[in-house]
């Protein structure tokens, strides 16, 4: 699961979605590459990113899990 910075600066949370997808492209790629044993990685299948306050950014960088717990039940 990747976070972005806690802030309301959407251009550094962009930022930080950006690299957290561009990571997971990239651990992607070494897997798929012939003559690579990555098993120890697994079977990469979510893009878990994004959490209540940030969700409707996250979207635009194809996360397959978001954590909005405190939109639903609230705050702590």
């Amino acid at each position: 699961m990747g976070m972005a910075s806690f802030t309301e600066d959407e251009k550094r949370i962009r930022e930080d979605f950006k690299a957290i997808a561009a990571a997971f492209e990239a651990v992607s790629a070494l897997r798929s590459d012939e003559g690579r044993s990555l098993e120890c990685l697994g079977q990469w299948k979510e893009r878990s990113f994004g959490m209540s306050s940030d969700w409707r950014i996250a979207l635009d960088y194809h996360p397959t899990l978001v954590r909005i717990g405190s939109e639903i039940f609230g705050s702590r």
